[in-house]
């Protein structure tokens, strides 16, 4: 497995697991980034989502999927700025910038290791 590959590997354990948790216990997620907690399913689908999009960067890492590779760590920058912004947009707490801190800090890992491996950065 390529250094790129391990990285989005690792990430993928993230993706799996806070998808599980917002899953099965919602409210325990909602409450570290500030939100208050609820009874809505809506939480839930939106773990189904984060779940499954943790196996997609499973395969993708076991399999070598160097487009996928590429575009995960453009969307992981992207995921960090958003939740970011909406920090400061005041629309949730502080503990977002954990989550957002864990996308930037992947997708650096995994831009590094492209850069180290010669990857091309270019979305193919």
């Amino acid at each position: 497995m390529s250094k790129a590959a391990k990285t989005v590997f690792g990430y993928s354990f993230y993706a799996l697991a806070l998808g599980g948790t917002l899953i099965v216990k919602p409210n325990f997620v909602l409450v570290t980034v500030g939100l208050p907690p609820t009874n809505e399913g809506i939480i839930r689908v939106a773990g189904m989502l984060f779940f499954l999009m943790g196996f997609i960067h499973l395969q993708t890492a076991r399999k070598e999927v160097t487009a996928l590779i590429q575009l995960g760590f453009y969307l992981r920058y992207a995921a960090s700025v958003m939740m970011a912004s909406f920090y400061f947009l005041d629309f949730i707490g502080t503990g977002i910038l954990l989550l957002s801190a864990i996308d930037f800090v992947t997708a650096t890992l995994t831009l590094l290791a492209l850069r180290s491996e010669g990857q091309s950065l270019a979305l193919s």
